[in-house]
C-alpha cells in the first residue's frame, strides 16, 4: 500500500496542468477513498455538497450519483483571501487562495454546467433560502460541534422524507475532529433519525427513522396462530421463553 508520505511526494511533484494551483496534498486519492458512502444515495436525485473546497469530491458525486441537480455550497472568498487553516499541504501551506479553490471547482464542473450550480455562500444562508427539498446532502464543512449541529438542524427542514444526510469527519477520538461525531450522535438522539453507517474513513450516513420501525399498525399484524407456529418452528417445537403473546 502506498504510504501517505509517498502520496504527498507524488502529488507535490505533479506538473501544473489543467488546474494551475498545485496539489501538495493527494486530494484525488482522499476523495476516492470516501466514494463508497455514495452507495447510500439514490441515483438521479437532487442534492447538495456543503464544503466544496476545490471540487474533488464534487466530481465523484456527479459521476457516481448522476444527480439531475447538484448545488455546490461554499463560502470561498467570503472567508477572506486565504483559508488560514494552518501551514499544511491541504492548502498548499496556506498559499492557496479561496478564489483559486473556487476557480478549480469551476474548471472541474465545466462539463456539468447544466446540472451543477455553484453557490458562494454559507450553508446556513442556503438552507434558509432554499424553497424545495433535497434527496441528499454531503456535509464536509465545519469540524466544530455547535456549527455541525446547527447545520444538521437546518438541513432537516429541506431534506426529503426519504432523503439521506451523509458526510465526512465522523471521528470519535477527541484527539481528532470529534465535534462532528458528537453533533451527529446528539442530533440522532433529539430528532427522529437513525445512523445507517459511521466510521470508515470518517464517513457517516443518517436518515429519518422509517415509519414501520416505530409505528404500530394492528391491521398489519399477522394472525396469532401464524406467529405462534413460526415461534414453534424456530425453536424446535418448543415455545421459547421470549414468546410473550398469549
Amino acid at each position: 500500500m502506498m504510504k501517505l508520505y509517498d502520496l504527498f511526494q507524488r502529488y507535490a511533484s505533479k506538473p501544473k496542468g489543467q488546474y494551475p494551483h498545485g496539489e501538495a496534498f493527494p486530494h484525488e486519492h482522499h476523495a476516492n477513498e470516501r466514494s463508497f458512502i455514495l452507495n447510500f444515495v439514490k441515483k438521479g436525485g437532487v442534492g447538495a455538497e456543503f464544503g466544496v473546497f476545490r471540487g474533488h469530491f464534487s466530481e465523484i458525486i456527479v459521476r457516481v450519483v448522476e444527480p439531475t441537480k447538484l448545488y455546490l455550497v461554499d463560502p470561498w472568498t467570503k472567508y477572506g483571501e486565504r483559508f488560514n487553516w494552518g501551514d499544511m499541504p491541504f492548502t498548499e501551506f496556506n498559499k492557496l487562495t479561496t478564489l483559486e479553490a473556487k476557480e478549480d471547482t469551476e474548471r472541474r464542473m465545466q462539463a456539468h454546467r447544466g446540472r451543477v450550480e455553484l453557490i458562494e455562500d454559507f450553508e446556513e444562508e442556503f438552507c434558509k433560502s432554499f424553497q424545495s427539498t433535497l434527496d441528499f446532502v454531503y456535509l464536509d464543512s465545519s469540524h466544530f460541534y455547535i456549527n455541525t449541529l446547527r447545520t444538521l438542524i437546518m438541513v432537516d427542514r429541506i431534506l426529503a422524507s426519504d432523503g439521506v444526510l451523509i458526510g465526512d469527519d465522523w471521528y470519535w477520538d477527541t484527539d481528532h475532529f470529534s465535534g462532528v461525531c458528537r453533533a451527529v450522535n446528539d442530533f440522532v438522539r433529539c430528532f427522529d433519525y437513525e445512523i445507517c453507517y459511521a466510521g470508515h474513513k470518517g464517513q457517516f450516513c443518517i436518515r429519518r427513522t422509517p415509519e414501520w420501525t416505530h409505528e404500530y399498525h394492528p391491521e398489519r399484524r399477522p394472525p396469532f396462530h401464524d406467529i405462534r407456529n413460526w415461534a414453534l418452528e424456530a425453536n424446535g417445537g418448543q415455545i421459547p421463553q421470549s414468546f410473550m403473546l398469549t
